[in-house]
């Protein structure tokens, strides 16, 4: 949450980085959070240096004196400072605002909502320049709106700039992930679930030398196979230093599954039926009856334990016409 906190501050342009709030459910379990707000300069607001999006706001939240209208002391840049020469949180820090820049941050998404807003408040803005006279003119607060655009569009590249300056980064490199089948599992790259509704791949820029952590997560009844594009590797979980573009896929496999069968069929007293199952670990199978092998009726569902098997006791008497066969079923 902190690094989140600090990545949106950043990239917002949230010169006032003493005023903190923080937030918690009221529940035994509620766990303190920052809360952002205050982001009245944010975007390019009063104040804020021209072009904003331009604005440095990385070095000026690791700089104990500076020019943020006092903002950024030796008290309000502390925590930061400090927590960035711990090379495990310089690592996750850098690759989180990777991966922000890279989905809610991307332009794309930024213009989206900015059109959104300006879509709802559109309808409203001549009463409101009627009444309150500010701004002077609806044409100005259209121009105001496209300064957002353009902060939305030009942003994602200055703040990679200044990542590449501060933390002495050897570039940039555009890596490439995809998936052999969507059905068959998914991918986990640093903070993002890829998890795609198609197998085409997802692009994203990162930053070289700096580790990323990718992930291959195949869906219950299939296996990871290997990674396409990088050899000599065959764990689901790799750790990835870019020197430049790469692409890889994931690919997976349905898991060989032994077929369910019976260990044990023993009659009781009292016309009761003792079955033994055995097959995969925690799976559901559908345990049917039939008097003619052709007609089949499903009795009940059995779950086999982790240890792969299961018990079941039947009324073999109670049952429509007292069935001769039993079979087990995948659902």
């Amino acid at each position: 949450n902190y690094i989140d906190y600090k990545v949106f501050e950043i990239f917002n342009y949230r010169w006032d980085i003493g005023n903190h709030r923080l937030w918690r459910p009221r529940t035994p379990e509620g766990r303190w959070r920052w809360l952002q707000f205050d982001n009245d300069v944010g975007w390019g607001g009063f104040w804020a240096e021209q072009p904003a999006w331009q604005f440095d706001m990385l070095a000026a939240d690791l700089t104990p004196s500076g020019s943020l209208h006092d903002h950024n002391n030796e008290v309000t840049t502390f925590l930061l400072r400090r927590l960035i020469e711990n090379a495990d949180f310089r690592r996750d820090f850098i690759n989180r605002f990777a991966d922000l820049l890279n989905t809610v941050l991307q332009p794309s998404n930024t213009v989206a909502r900015v059109n959104q807003m300006a879509a709802t408040l559109d309808p409203e803005m001549a009463e409101h320049i009627r009444r309150w006279r500010a701004p002077a003119s609806l044409l100005d607060w259209r121009n105001n709106v496209q300064y957002l655009r353009n902060y939305a569009n030009n942003r994602p590249q200055y703040a990679r700039t200044h990542l590449l300056q501060r933390f002495s980064l050897r570039g940039t490199a555009t890596l490439t992930v995809s998936v052999s089948d969507p059905g068959h599992g998914h991918l986990r790259l640093n903070s993002l679930t890829l998890d795609a509704p198609t197998s085409a791949p997802w692009s994203g820029l990162y930053f070289r030398g700096n580790p990323i952590t990718l992930t291959a997560l195949a869906a219950p009844g299939h296996r990871f196979v290997r990674w396409e594009g990088l050899y000599g590797v065959n764990t689901n979980s790799v750790q990835i230093f870019l020197n430049g573009d790469l692409a890889l896929t994931a690919v997976f496999e349905p898991e060989e599954v032994p077929p369910p069968k019976f260990t044990e069929i023993t009659k009781l007293a009292g016309g009761v039926l003792r079955l033994r199952v055995s097959g995969q670990p925690q799976h559901v199978y559908l345990l049917q009856g039939s008097t003619n092998l052709r007609d089949w009726l499903t009795v009940q569902s059995v779950t086999n334990e982790v240890g792969g098997e299961a018990q079941v006791l039947l009324d073999n008497s109670r049952l429509d016409a007292g069935h001769r066969f039993y079979r087990l079923r995948w659902p």
